[in-house]
């Protein structure tokens, strides 16, 4: 798996708290293995919430490379 969790993204998530949920479980949207567990396919729907310094630009980021499916398919 082609992952872009980059070094740039990471920087944006290390200041503060990132949720991701989908059905009713909740990861750590800072950790990759954690977002790969919560088994989410295309069409899910997620919750992402952001708090702490940079929140917004952590939130685009992570709604993006979520939206791009992590670099994989079309």
């Amino acid at each position: 798996m082609k992952l872009l969790f980059d070094e740039n993204l990471s920087r944006k998530l290390a200041g503060g708290r990132i949720k991701v949920v989908s059905r009713k479980q909740a990861v750590d949207g800072k950790s990759v293995l954690s977002l790969m567990l919560l088994g989410a396919t295309p069409g899910t729907e997620i919750t992402i919430e952001a708090r702490g310094e940079d929140e917004g630009e952590a939130l685009n980021a992570l709604a993006k490379l979520v939206s791009g499916r992590f670099g994989e398919g079309p």
